[in-house]
């Protein structure tokens, strides 16, 4: 193949970061060039599932082998194993990793066959901020491997693919936003922060910055808020969660909210960004009673009940105490806070009121 041929599809990796809907052409570009009939792309967090994106001819049988393969037959591909035992491998291909007597018989190989069509494949993967972009092509044989210039082609190509990734990911500006917030990948890693979350993190109130990671100060919140992260994440996932983080001393617990975002990154990138809201509930003192009435046409009983439902993390009883009203009541203003918010569970008031409290 002509340089320039190759040049010009180097210029539509660059030009489809701005041009999302240019990436299935761009893919078919990269498999027509490498001699391929199918292509598997992931990012993700190593040795976290993996979410696909896939390109190519998509028969009936393939379309069931890839749900076969959502349902548990990845846990037999050999290149998985070998991304998340060598993230910084770089380069996987059956032909070099897998023993000739060994390939035959491997189960992946027998069933990448009868789906896919094919039993060589190769594979390049590249590692940035907690993420791994990896890129797997199918040689067109049903039996031979990809040539060598096919192959030099496609590492070529890989790699101006991984940095458009990059490009595409790049730290967020949030220095206009007042509040106290964080963007984060899907590896739970700091793309930027607004000047209130810069000087929490500064601060040590709640949160901290580990090797490029947003983590709790409490190290026992920190297991639940990685599996929070990684769900709000995940294509199929929540597209929001709320949490309580220790302040750090004797102030009542931060209100968190992890929120997923649009994704503008290339090429496969299947996590999903995500917005950290945080509000410190005592430095926040302004009352919402009067915006919360006429926004939901709440009256000023219930206006008052939601703010210190916030203030006291929705405790029913305590809440009733403070207020110097009785349960009962509590809980039947509390169903008509419900109807005029358009919420059906406290929750999801909490979300609502932790956001406009922020």
């Amino acid at each position: 193949m002509q340089d320039e041929a190759l040049l010009r599809i180097v210029d539509r990796v660059y030009d489809s970061i701005l041009s999302p809907e240019d990436h299935g052409l761009v893919l078919d570009e990269v498999m027509r060039v490498t001699n391929s009939h199918f292509m598997v792309l992931s990012a993700h967090r190593p040795n976290s599932p993996i979410q696909p994106l896939f390109a190519g001819d998509m028969t009936s049988r393939r379309l069931d082998g890839l749900a076969e393969y959502a349902a548990g037959a990845f846990a037999t591909d050999p290149t998985a194993h070998f991304a998340n035992k060598c993230p910084q491998g770089g380069l996987f291909a059956t032909d070099h990793q897998i023993d000739r007597d060994q390939h035959a018989a491997h189960p992946h190989v027998k069933w990448n066959r009868h789906y896919l069509g094919n039993s060589h494949w190769t594979a390049r993967f590249d590692v940035r901020d907690g993420m791994m972009f990896g890129v797997s092509v199918h040689s067109r044989s049903p039996d031979e491997p990809h040539a060598e210039d096919d192959r030099a082609r496609f590492e070529m190509l890989f790699g101006h693919m991984a940095r458009a990734w990059r490009v595409a990911g790049r730290k967020a500006d949030l220095g206009s936003h007042r509040g106290a917030v964080m963007l984060l990948n899907g590896a739970g890693w700091v793309k930027g922060m607004s000047p209130a979350g810069q000087a929490m993190v500064e601060s040590g109130q709640g949160f901290r910055v580990l090797q490029g990671e947003l983590l709790p100060q409490d190290s026992r919140c920190r297991t639940p808020w990685r599996e929070a992260v990684w769900r709000v994440s995940l294509p199929t996932g929540p597209d929001e969660e709320a949490m309580l983080i220790p302040h750090g001393d004797d102030r009542r617990p931060l209100a968190v909210t992890i929120s997923a975002v649009s994704q503008t990154h290339a090429f496969g990138a299947r996590a999903r960004d995500i917005l950290v809201r945080v509000v410190d509930r005592d430095a926040a003192a302004a009352d919402m009673s009067r915006q919360l009435g006429n926004l939901w046409n709440l009256t000023p009983a219930e206006a008052r009940l939601a703010q210190t439902l916030l203030d006291e993390d929705f405790a029913l009883r305590r809440t009733a105490e403070r207020l110097g009203i009785a349960y009962s009541t509590v809980r039947t203003q509390l169903a008509s806070i419900f109807a005029k918010t358009e919420t059906t569970s406290q929750p999801e008031l909490t979300r609502l009121l932790a956001r406009l409290s922020g």
